[in-house]
C-alpha cells in the first residue's frame, strides 16, 4: 500500500455526502472569501443541494458565512496539509462532490492559468470552471458577541 492510499480515506471522511458539494479552501483568507463568494454558482454547476466549505481552523473565529453555504467546517492545519498533498500529487482537483478551491498545478508543479485575467477571474476559470461573468456574492458577517467586543476593547481600546 503506497502513502497516497492512506489519504483517500481521509478525503472521503471529509466529504461523505454525495448530495453535498464540499469546497476545500487550503490557504489564506482571500481564498476563503473567493471560494465562499462563488459557492452559489458552484452549487448550480455541480447540481448539489447544499455546500460545505472546509477551511483551516485558523479562521474559526472569522464569523463569515456565505450565500449557498450551509456550514463551514474547520480542520487542523496538519489535516489540510495532507489533503493538499494528496490532491496536488494525484491532480484530483475535483470530484462529483468536492472541489479543491485553489489553483491547479501542472505536472511540472507550475500553476495553470491565463495570465491575462484578473486574480478573481483566474479563480472562476481555472479553479471552478465558471463563466467569467459569474457574480461574487459578498460574505454574511455574524455580529460580534459580547465577549468578542470586550476582547477587542481590551486589546485595542478606542
Amino acid at each position: 500500500m503506497n502513502d497516497l492510499a492512506l489519504f483517500q480515506p481521509l478525503l472521503r471522511y471529509l466529504t461523505p455526502d454525495k448530495d453535498i458539494l464540499y469546497v476545500i479552501c487550503p490557504f489564506n483568507i482571500g481564498d476563503f472569501l473567493i471560494n465562499g463568494e462563488l459557492c452559489h454558482a458552484l452549487l448550480k454547476r455541480k447540481r448539489k443541494k447544499a455546500c460545505v466549505l472546509i477551511e483551516r481552523e485558523r479562521f474559526i473565529n472569522s464569523g463569515l458565512n456565505f450565500v449557498g453555504v450551509m456550514e463551514v467546517q474547520y480542520i487542523p492545519q496538519v489535516i489540510m496539509d495532507l489533503v493538499r498533498q494528496y490532491i496536488y500529487t494525484t491532480h484530483e482537483y475535483e470530484a462529483d462532490n468536492y472541489v479543491y478551491g485553489h489553483f491547479h498545478a501542472g505536472q511540472d508543479g507550475y500553476h495553470l492559468w491565463n495570465y491575462e485575467l484578473s486574480f478573481v477571474d483566474r479563480y472562476k476559470e481555472n479553479v471552478f470552471r465558471l463563466p467569467l461573468d459569474t457574480e461574487l456574492i459578498p460574505p454574511i458577517i455574524s455580529p460580534l458577541t459580547g465577549s468578542q467586543k470586550a476582547f477587542l476593547n481590551e486589546t485595542s481600546p478606542l
